[in-house]
């Protein structure tokens, strides 16, 4: 066998293989997610048929908890079975997570489902496997508010692309870490003027403050027509969901 033969045959093999450890891996996590699911389905089902109080839910997710962690691991702690619940409380068709869900790892669901909003948990989770986000790339969208964002003024997600040198000062979680008191948008075009001053240097100062104050006035001006518009888009979105 010749160099070129053996080359092209290793090449054709190794792409057999990772196809098959591809499509062997999707095939256990859409599997791992189903019982996940259902796991959540029969916990709801016993409190449904139990008492109607919050803590008969908790001694059930608890005991349970226990069993399953001394006969399978660790996988099935009180905090994972709550997630295992709040999961199927937010997707109660399993046809839905058959068909628009089919593209997330359960570190993207566990991520989504520390978002307070029903709604928004339920727009992440389509929106990511719609978009084919990493968790990297939901988790950035997820701190920036991009769900809020986006009923103001709608735009791509953002992509898996390097973040903007300044990207991170963007972010309310490291806005609020940092001790500042302002709004995403507010925060935004501090930050523009920040560029603007990197950009261009001292010299030009006065045009970036005369930037910046028509910016915050054009931003309180049209903020009045947006939150209208933004209730009506959020309303509408909500309904379409049910």
């Amino acid at each position: 066998m010749d160099e070129l033969t053996n080359t092209r045959l290793y090449t054709d093999v190794s792409s057999i293989i990772e196809q098959g450890r591809k499509e062997a891996y999707a095939s256990v996590n859409h599997k791992m997610i189903e019982t996940y699911w259902n796991i959540g389905r029969r916990i709801v089902e016993e409190e449904q048929n139990g008492e109607a109080r919050a803590e008969y839910g908790a001694q059930i997710i608890a005991q349970l908890s226990e069993l399953l962690t001394h006969q399978y691991g660790k996988g099935f702690s009180k905090r994972n079975l709550a997630y295992f619940r709040q999961f199927y409380l937010t997707i109660s068709d399993i046809r839905i997570l058959q068909s628009r869900l089919q593209n997330l790892t359960w570190t993207h669901i566990t991520k989504v489902l520390r978002v307070e909003d029903s709604t928004a948990i339920r727009w992440y989770l389509e929106m990511a496997s719609k978009e084919m986000w990493s968790v990297r790339t939901l988790d950035r969208n997820i701190s920036t508010q991009y769900f809020e964002r986006h009923f103001v003024q709608p735009s791509l997600p953002m992509k898996e692309t390097e973040p903007h040198q300044f990207e991170l000062l963007k972010s309310p979680v490291v806005a609020e870490f940092l001790g500042f008191k302002v709004s995403i948008k507010e925060l935004h075009l501090l930050v523009e003027f920040a560029l603007i001053i990197f950009t261009f240097g001292y010299q030009y100062n006065v045009i970036a403050i005369l930037y910046l104050i028509f910016n915050i006035l054009f931003l309180y001006v049209t903020s009045f027509f947006c939150n209208f518009a933004q209730k009506e888009i959020y309303v509408r979105y909500k309904r379409n969901i049910r």
